[in-house]
């Protein structure tokens, strides 16, 4: 239950940062989403520079390695999914494509912010 209560905190907690960004005017929304996309992606590789620093010191005294390679590949596979998923969101608003890019950049913000989330909760022993 304890898990579940974090997860249902991250959920709500987190979209409050694209909120800081005014719908106003569509042209200065869509910059201010990119500058969040640019510090959640950051953000994220501080988490996954951590991870793998825990992971290798991990192997480093347990001698198990495999750790490492499947973080990597899930990092990898990650971020093509979440490109992938917001991508045929932003193919939904052609041909209008600033609305295609907003709703994209806030895919990218929402997923960013969960994986940090994620991320930060993760404990390597």
């Amino acid at each position: 239950m304890k898990s579940f209560s974090i997860l249902l905190f991250t959920v709500f907690a987190f979209p409050v940062l694209s909120a800081s960004c005014l719908q106003t005017d569509k042209s200065e929304y869509s910059n201010c989403l990119d500058e969040q996309v640019v510090a959640l992606e950051r953000e994220m590789e501080v988490s996954e520079r951590t991870i793998k620093a825990d992971l290798e010191a991990a192997a480093k005294l347990n001698g198990r390695f495999g750790p490492i390679a499947l973080f990597e590949k899930s990092r990898r596979e990650y971020r093509a999914y979440v490109s992938s998923h917001c991508q045929w969101q932003y193919l939904t608003q052609i041909p209008n494509s600033l609305a295609g890019a907003i709703l994209f950049k806030e895919c990218l913000v929402q997923h960013h912010q969960q994986q940090i989330a994620e991320l930060s909760a993760l404990k390597i022993h």
